[in-house]
This record gives structure tokens, C-alpha cells and sequence, in this order.
């Protein structure tokens, strides 16, 4: 029987004894035009590399993880895809670019996905959605360090639209009330003051909405107040002209 391997395929074949490989410490080389491409190295890292002496454009080291070091071993010489101890972590070096399903990553980007994205978990842009998490004291799933530039923003708000303020059942405050409380804490009935705000960093831009609102319409039924009262004194002027 023959002991050589054939490209057409084999047969009958024992892993212990039949394999392609070394019994020796030495590499085993795959080669393209006589000059080696690929490597296995005799502490089991897969590398990919035409270079002799490199540590590989592209190796695998014991962890499973897919290393890249092609342009410097200081920023490039890292996992740039990783799974088992580093839980399909992605890294790249600078200044190369990811495109995920996208032809083209536009000039200053380093970054394209063309399709749906799912991330179940936070995001941190500009900054360290973690760090954030535990600085706040609060979980949101999405951190900007920065402004945020939109042509329209939709906020699903929980709670009661505040129409309920022109039910006929709603007790509006009287004015010289709302008068007291403002000269008193220097903000209106039911909004946060500017010392909540600071405490608090900011609002919710849905809550805060909805309080706005209710403000607005509030305002709306002082107005129809005054202008029925304005009516009213018109109509007793009258009658007392003509009673004299």
C-alpha cells in the first residue's frame, strides 16, 4: 500500500498514524511560488504571512483569537477578532477600516454597515457607555458624549396625555395661588427647578413634554378665565351707564 496522500483523495486512513504534519520542532510551511504563505508554528498558531521571521499579517494564538500585526507589533498587534476567553470582542488598528455588507466606507470613516444592526446591550459614542452607567447611577442603552444631530425625533411617552386638563372635572389653581407659589419657589406647579435639573443631570425629554403641555393648557383656560371676566365687567360698565 502506498504511503503517499493523493489530491484525488484517501481512503482507509488511521489519525494516529496517517496526517499531514511534523514530527520535529519545525513549522509546517504552505507555500505559493516556492515562498511560504501560510504556517503552522510548533506552539500550534496558525499564520499567515509570506515573510519569514514575521509574527504573521494574520495568526491565531492558544486563546482562539484571530491577531493581526502587519503594520506595527505596538497598535496592531492585538485581537481584532476573538471568541472563548474574549467573547467575540472586535478590534482593528488604525488606520484600517470595517465594512459590514457595505461596498464602500465613505472617505473619514472607519465604519460601514449597510442593513440592520442589533445590539443587545449599551452603546457608548464619545465615550464609555459602562463608565457612564455606573457614574449616573442609571442603565440607558444608548451614551453620547455630545451633541446630536437629527432630522426629526420620535419619543414614545408612558403615562396620560395631558388633555385631561380641559376635562370639566380638572381643578385648576387659581391664579393668586399659582401667584404664591411662584413668588415662593421661583418656578411653576409641577416643574422640576433648576436645583433638580443640575441634581438629576438633565430630564427626560418625554416627561418634561408632556409637563410643558399641560403648562401650555393651563395657560389657556387662565386666558379664557380672564377674557370671560374682561366680558363680564364690559356687560356691568354698560348697565351702569345706563342707569345713569
Amino acid at each position: 500500500q502506498s504511503e503517499d496522500w493523493t489530491i484525488a483523495g484517501n481512503s482507509g486512513t488511521n489519525p494516529g498514524t496517517n496526517f499531514i504534519g511534523t514530527n520535529d520542532a519545525k513549522d509546517l510551511i504552505f507555500k505559493t511560488k516556492g515562498i511560504p504563505a501560510m504556517r503552522i508554528d510548533t506552539l500550534g498558531k496558525i499564520k499567515i504571512d509570506n515573510f519569514t521571521g514575521k509574527t504573521g499579517m494574520l495568526s491565531v494564538d492558544a486563546n482562539g483569537v484571530l491577531q493581526s500585526s502587519y503594520r506595527s507589533t505596538i497598535q496592531c498587534n492585538v485581537p481584532i477578532i476573538g471568541w472563548g476567553t474574549f467573547q467575540n470582542y472586535v478590534f482593528t488598528c488604525p488606520p484600517t477600516v470595517v465594512s459590514i455588507n457595505a461596498p464602500l466606507v465613505p472617505p473619514g470613516n472607519t465604519l460601514a454597515i449597510d442593513g440592520n444592526s442589533y445590539f443587545n446591550g449599551m452603546v457608548g459614542i464619545g465615550l464609555d457607555a459602562v463608565s457612564q452607567t455606573v457614574a449616573s447611577g442609571t442603565n440607558y442603552k444608548l451614551f453620547v458624549g455630545g451633541d446630536i444631530g437629527a432630522k426629526e425625533i420620535h419619543v414614545r411617552t408612558s403615562g396620560t396625555w395631558p388633555d385631561y386638563v380641559f376635562e370639566n372635572n380638572y381643578l385648576l389653581k387659581p391664579l393668586e395661588e399659582t401667584k404664591d407659589f411662584i413668588k415662593q419657589n421661583k418656578h411653576l406647579p409641577g416643574i422640576p427647578s433648576a436645583e433638580e435639573i443640575k441634581k438629576n443631570e438633565g430630564f427626560p425629554i418625554g416627561e418634561m413634554q408632556q409637563k410643558l403641555l399641560e403648562k401650555i393648557e393651563e395657560l389657556y383656560l387662565y386666558v379664557i378665565q380672564l377674557k370671560d371676566e374682561n366680558a363680564q365687567l364690559r356687560i356691568d360698565v354698560n348697565q351702569l351707564k345706563e342707569q345713569h
